[in-house]
């Protein structure tokens, strides 16, 4: 029996010798692909460069909820 760590979340975890053949281990595999691409792209630098389209989505965000949100609250105000 193995015990996988995860030195980012100080975490461990038991995982029984067959665990490569386990339907849970599998759903780990996306977990892994996201780490590999943090530590070894330059995510954060793609996000500074992106940031106005991401601020811009952002406040379209914003500006849909708003228009959700306002019937609801102008008939609470009503009442």
């Amino acid at each position: 029996m193995h015990t996988p760590y995860c030195s980012t979340f100080k975490t461990v975890m038991s995982v029984s010798d067959d665990a490569e053949t386990s339907p849970i281990s599998l759903s780990f595999f996306p977990l892994r692909r996201f780490r590999h691409v943090i530590e070894t792209s330059d995510w954060d630098r793609d996000i500074i460069r992106r940031e106005k389209w991401i601020n811009g989505g952002c406040w379209l965000l914003v500006g849909l909820s708003i228009l959700y949100l306002c019937p609801i609250l102008i008939r609470l105000i009503v009442r």
